[in-house]
C-alpha cells in the first residue's frame, strides 16, 4: 500500500560519521514536474501512501532556487496533481525544517502529521565532534514549534550512542533530553566506524560492551514515553492503512495510522473487522502498548462488506 519516491540525491552536510557524500556526491534535486509524473505512475498502480525520501529531504529545491520552501512547493504540487490519501516525507534536517511546511501539514489532511528528524545526539560537545549544528535547547524548540503549528503531529528521532569521546555525562545528557522531548517514536544505533569517514580517526573509542549497555539503557528510557504517547489514542478513531494479515497469526490484521511510518514505527493490530491490504479504513483504538496499538475496523460506514 505504500511506495517511496526519491526526490533528491547526494548530501552537502559534513557529518563525520557518514560516508554518503563520498558515495553519492553533492546534493541535487529532481524537478517538481518529473516527480509529479512519477508519482502519478505510482498512484496508477493502486498505491495509497507516497513517502518522499532523500538523504536531506528538507533541503529539497535549494539548488533549484526555491530557498527554504522547496519541499513545501513539491508537496503542494503533489497534493494538487495526485490523489494519494497519504503523502509523507522522511528525514528532516533540524536547520532546514520549514514552518510553512508544518502549517501545510496541519491544514491538509492528506499530508500526514509526521516528522522524522534524526537528531543524533543532544550534547553540544558530541554534536561538535559529529559536525552537527544545533543543541538540546534548539532541538527542543523545534519540537515544541512543530507541536504548536500542528497539535496532531507525531515526532520521531534517531540517536547514535557510543560515539567516539562520548562520556558517561554526555550519555546521561542524552537520556535526560529524550525524557524531556517526549518523542512519539525513537530509534537508536550503537556507533560503529564507517570506513573512510572522519569519525573513524577520532580518539576516545568506546568498548563494544559499553556501547551495547548505553543502547539498551536509552531504549529503556524511551519505552514508558512511547507507551504514554500511544495511550492518548485509546478510545479514539483513527484513519488507518491496512497492510494485510499479521505474519505471526491468522487472527490479526496489521494496519498503520498516519503517525506510523512504514517499517519503523510499529502497527495497529486489528483484532476485529476485515479489509483487504491497501485499503484505507477507520479504526477504533482499544489498547496501547509501547510498540503497537490494538483496534477494530469500524468504517468507512455505509461501505458494503
Amino acid at each position: 500500500g505504500y511506495a517511496y519516491l526519491k526526490v533528491a540525491e547526494g548530501c552537502d552536510n559534513p557529518c563525520t560519521f557518514c560516508a554518503i557524500p563520498s558515495w553519492r556526491g553533492r546534493f541535487r534535486s529532481r524537478s517538481i514536474d518529473s516527480l509529479v509524473d512519477e508519482a502519478r505512475r505510482i498512484e496508477a498502480s493502486g498505491t495509497a501512501e507516497l513517502c518522499l525520501i532523500a538523504q536531506d529531504t528538507t533541503r529539497y529545491g535549494e539548488d533549484l532556487g526555491y530557498g527554504r520552501h522547496g519541499l513545501t512547493r513539491l508537496v503542494e504540487a503533489l497534493l494538487e496533481g495526485t490523489g494519494f490519501p497519504w503523502i509523507r516525507f522522511l528525514y528532516a534536517y533540524p536547520s532546514t525544517l520549514d514552518d510553512e511546511l508544518l502549517r501545510l501539514m496541519a491544514a491538509e489532511e492528506r499530508f500526514t502529521s509526521y516528522i522524522d528528524i534524526p537528531l543524533q545526539h543532544s550534547h553540544r560537545e558530541v554534536l561538535r565532534r559529529m559536525k552537527r549544528g544545533g543543541s538540546a535547547r534548539s532541538y527542543l524548540e523545534i519540537i515544541e514549534r512543530a507541536r504548536h503549528l500542528d497539535p496532531e503531529v507525531h515526532v520521531r528521532s534517531t540517536f547514535i550512542v557510543g560515539f567516539p569521546g562520548e562520556t558517561r555525562g554526555h550519555f546521561e545528557h542524552l537520556v535526560a533530553f529524550v525524557r524531556e522531548a517526549q518523542l512519539d517514536h525513537m530509534g537508536a544505533f550503537g556507533y560503529s566506524p564507517e570506513p573512510g569517514t572522519p569519525a573513524e580517526l577520532l580518539d576516545g573509542r568506546l568498548p563494544a560492551a559499553e556501547i551495547s549497555r548505553r543502547y539498551e539503557e536509552l531504549l529503556e528510557a524511551q519505552r514508558p514515553i512511547s507507551l504514554a504517547r500511544r495511550q492518548r489514542l485509546v478510545g479514539r478513531r483513527v484513519r488507518g492503512l491496512v497492510e494485510g494479515p499479521h505474519p505471526e497469526t491468522e487472527h490479526l490484521l496489521r494496519a498503520r495510522h498516519a503517525g506510523q511510518a512504514p517499517e519503523i514505527d510499529g502497527h495497529v493490530l486489528v483484532n476485529d473487522g476485515i479489509a483487504p491490504a491497501g485499503e484505507m479504513v477507520e479504526i477504533e483504538i482499544s489498547a496501547a502498548y509501547a510498540d503497537d496499538l490494538v483496534g477494530a475496523i469500524v468504517g468507512p460506514t455505509g461501505k458494503p462488506g
